[in-house]
């Protein structure tokens, strides 16, 4: 696979690759989300790429829950999602399990299914930060904790 992307986010294709583009803003990598994100926004709009089958989302919920966007992100560029990795923290980028920091996953149990997303939903964890400290416990936690993600919402809040 070939693919050349120039400074106007020009690209072609030989053979089928996927881009995915993670939103990384909190990392200092890129600070404006108008750079970062205008490879997929003029896929959207039509804006000269010709494949545009080629590029998506790769959604991480920890650095959108530090950025403070609550889900935007999966709101707006959804429909272009690849990938994810699904992780919780405090504000910080700690890689927790989900339901351990401040995300709200109710909110993300109501927007995920909408989403035309049939991918794997792999947690992109750390036990060094989770109040499961044993291995077998943060295994068995992280498992219960994934397919509780994949259920409906629990429109009473808990």
């Amino acid at each position: 696979m070939v693919i050349l992307v120039t400074g106007e986010g020009v690209f072609s294709s030989v053979t089928s690759i996927t881009l995915s583009q993670r939103n990384l803003e909190m990392s200092g990598i890129v600070q404006d989300r108008n750079v970062r994100f205008s490879l997929l926004v003029r896929t959207e709009d039509g804006g000269g790429c010709r494949s545009n089958a080629y590029i998506g989302l790769c959604y991480n919920s920890g650095h959108e829950n530090v950025q403070g966007t609550y889900f935007r992100m999966l709101e707006e560029f959804g429909r272009r999602l690849i990938t994810v990795h699904i992780h919780d923290n405090e504000g910080s980028d700690t890689h927790v399990l989900p339901y351990e920091g401040s995300i709200n996953w109710e909110q993300f149990r109501s927007v995920f299914p909408c989403l035309d997303y049939s991918g794997n939903l792999p947690l992109k964890v750390d036990i060094k930060h989770s109040q499961f400290a044993q291995p077998a416990a943060f295994l068995s936690e992280a498992r219960t904790r994934a397919e509780k993600l994949l259920q409906p919402p629990d429109l009473g809040g808990g």
